[in-house]
C-alpha cells in the first residue's frame, strides 16, 4: 500500500489511542495499522462468548502461538526447511478443497491458518472462495476464524476478509449470518468491524438494502461496545477524505445509526471523527445534491452535536447544506446558526 494510504489509516489509529474506552493502546495500533492496510480481496454448532474479554482471547492466543513456536523449534532444520518449501503447495490444496465443499469444517484449515500472514495473504487471494458454502457454515466459518486464540489477529483479518466477498453478503443477508455476527460483536468487535463492516463499507454501490441493514443492525445491538461503533464513523471519513469513495443513500443511513447510538455527552465528541464529519458533509454535497438522506443526515448531527463543534464546523455544514437542492436544507442552515 501507498505511504498516503497508510497515512490515512493512521488516523484510525490515533483516535483509538486517544479513546480511554478503547483496548490498551499499542494493540489497537497495531490491530488497525495491519488490518486498515491490507489489500482488498479479490472477487472471488455456534459458540458462547459471554464473559471472554478481547484481553483475554489475545493472552490465551499468544500462549498457544508461544506454544506452537516452541513445538517448531525442536524440529530439525531439515525437517522445517522441507515445511516451509512445501506449504504453499498443500496450502493450496486445502483451500481448494475447503472453497469446495457446501459445508466445509474450520478444523480442516488448521495448519493453512497457522502460516506466516505474509504467506496466508497471496494464498487466501488466490485460492479462497466462499461462494459455495451455505449460508450457515459462512457463519460458522467467521465465529470458528474469530474465536479460535491460536489464530493470529493479522490471519483472522485475513480470514474475514474473504468472508466479505462471500456472495451470500451480495444479496438478502440470511437470518443465520446476521445473528452469528451480533453474537459475536461483544468480544470479538475489534477485528470484525477493522475486517468485515468497514471492507463492506467501501463499496457503496454494493451497499444493498439488506446489507445496509444488517450493519444498521449490528451498530444499534446491545452488545457493540461504544470505542468500536467510533471506530466505524472515524474509518468512513477516512473511506471519504482518504481514499475519495463516494457515499449514497444506503451509507448515509449507515452514518445515521452511528449518530444514533453515540452519546451526546461521549468525552471524545469534540474530537476525532466529530470533527472530520463535516468535512465528509461538504465533500458529498456537490455529488449529491439531490439526497434527502444527506440532508437528513446533516440536521441529525448539528441537533445533536452541535454544541461540541466549533464555529468553523458549523460554517462547513451551513455551506454542505446550501449546495443541496431538496427544500429541508433550510432547516440545516438556521440550525447550524441557533448553535
Amino acid at each position: 500500500m501507498s505511504d498516503t494510504l497508510d497515512d490515512a489509516w493512521s488516523l484510525v489509529s490515533q483516535y483509538l489511542a486517544d479513546n480511554p474506552q478503547s483496548l490498551p493502546q499499542s494493540q489497537q495500533q497495531q490491530q488497525l495499522s495491519y488490518s486498515l492496510s491490507l489489500p482488498p480481496v479479490q472477487p472471488t454448532p455456534l459458540i458462547q462468548t459471554t464473559g471472554r474479554t478481547p484481553l483475554t482471547i489475545r493472552r490465551k492466543r499468544r500462549q498457544a502461538t508461544s506454544a506452537i513456536q516452541s513445538s517448531t523449534s525442536t524440529s530439525t532444520p531439515t525437517a522445517a526447511s522441507s515445511s516451509a518449501t512445501t506449504a504453499p503447495e498443500w496450502a493450496a490444496t486445502d483451500l481448494r478443497a475447503f472453497s469446495s465443499n457446501v459445508s466445509p469444517h474450520f478444523a480442516s484449515l488448521s495448519k493453512v491458518c497457522h502460516l506466516p500472514s505474509a504467506t496466508l495473504l497471496p494464498l487466501c487471494h488466490q485460492y479462497l472462495r466462499l461462494d459455495t458454502c451455505s449460508a450457515p457454515a459462512l457463519a460458522s466459518f467467521i465465529q470458528a476464524a474469530v474465536t479460535d486464540t491460536t489464530v493470529s489477529y493479522e490471519n483472522q483479518q485475513i480470514l474475514l476478509r474473504c468472508a466479505a466477498q462471500s456472495r451470500w453478503f451480495s444479496e438478502a443477508i440470511p437470518a443465520v449470518l446476521q445473528t452469528q455476527l451480533i453474537a459475536l460483536l461483544p468480544d470479538h468487535s475489534p477485528v470484525i468491524v477493522a475486517a468485515l463492516m468497514l471492507p463492506l463499507l467501501e463499496s457503496p454501490e454494493k451497499l444493498h438494502a439488506s446489507l445496509a441493514s444488517m450493519l444498521i443492525k449490528c451498530i444499534k445491538s446491545k452488545g457493540m461496545p461504544l470505542a468500536s461503533t467510533e471506530s466505524v464513523a472515524m474509518g468512513i471519513t477516512t473511506l471519504v477524505l482518504e481514499k475519495a469513495i463516494v457515499l449514497n443513500d444506503s451509507t448515509y443511513l449507515v452514518m445515521e445509526a452511528l449518530l444514533s447510538v453515540i452519546p451526546v455527552d461521549r468525552p471524545s465528541s469534540a474530537s476525532g471523527w466529530l470533527k472530520r464529519w463535516p468535512s465528509v458533509m461538504q465533500k458529498m454535497a456537490p455529488m449529491n445534491p439531490d439526497s434527502r438522506k444527506l440532508c437528513s443526515l446533516m440536521l441529525l448531527l448539528v441537533n445533536k452535536f452541535g454544541t461540541h463543534l466549533a464555529v468553523s464546523h458549523l460554517d462547513q455544514i451551513s455551506s454542505a447544506a446550501g449546495l443541496l437542492t431538496v427544500p429541508q436544507k433550510k432547516a440545516v442552515v438556521l440550525a447550524a446558526a441557533r448553535k
